[in-house]
């Protein structure tokens, strides 16, 4: 049950990218990834106007457990600066491998799904230095295991070619909650190309991450 727990968190990972800020029409954002779990991630977004953000988010283990989501969120501005976002998203995710015959001479994913994410964000711009920004998020997967999660993210922009935040990452299951901090420091390396060092740690027992991360805007 640990290590479906585990891999529930990890199922959350992709769309904590998104913020509550929509993706300008007509354009692209990508992210993809690899941490020292062993894991790739793919994070894709497409800005359809009037507000509305549509991608696809994708993380993978060496043991093939991992997930595949299409999203697709509507970003609404409030007063005093804030932003709020709505999301609802389809996931196909897998438990790993498994035999598919008695005899365990042919193995597939455990694929399950398709499940149900709903969620919700807050943020504002923070003028500090060279930008800084603060965000809370919500999402809720409805599927054969009932999940939340919640995240708070502060950031700031120490130059406009740097970026430095932290984070800090709350699942709640039927095993229990999990939690854990994120600090990532992002070095902008040309104007569409940006370079993320992540170090991702548990509150109490679990796996200490690093990850490396390229975001490109096209």
């Amino acid at each position: 049950m640990w290590r479906c727990a585990v891999f529930l968190f990890a199922l959350w990972i992709g769309p904590c990218l998104a913020g509550p800020w929509p993706r300008e029409a007509g354009t692209f954002f990508l992210s993809t990834g690899l941490n020292s779990e062993p894991a790739a991630s793919l994070y894709l977004e497409y800005g359809l106007g009037n507000d509305w953000t549509v991608g696809v988010d994708a993380y993978g283990t060496w043991s093939y457990t991992g997930h595949a989501a299409a999203f697709a969120s509507r970003s609404f501005a409030l007063p005093r600066g804030l932003q709020f976002a709505t999301e609802a998203a389809v996931v196909m995710r897998s438990d790993g491998m498994v035999a598919l015959d008695p005899w365990g001479q042919a193995y597939g994913l455990d694929v399950s799904g398709p499940d149900l994410r709903i969620g919700a964000s807050l943020g504002r711009g923070i003028d500090i230095m060279s930008g800084g920004w603060a965000t809370a998020a919500s999402s809720m997967t409805f599927g054969d295991v009932q999940s939340q999660k919640f995240e708070l993210t502060l950031g700031v922009s120490p130059s406009k070619w740097s970026k430095v935040y932290g984070q800090l990452q709350g699942t709640q299951n039927t095993w229990g909650q999990i939690w854990r901090a994120e600090t990532v420091a992002g070095l902008k390396i040309s104007d569409s190309h940006e370079f993320l060092l992540s170090f991702n740690a548990p509150f109490g027992e679990g796996e200490t991450r690093i990850g490396l991360q390229l975001w490109q805007t096209f």
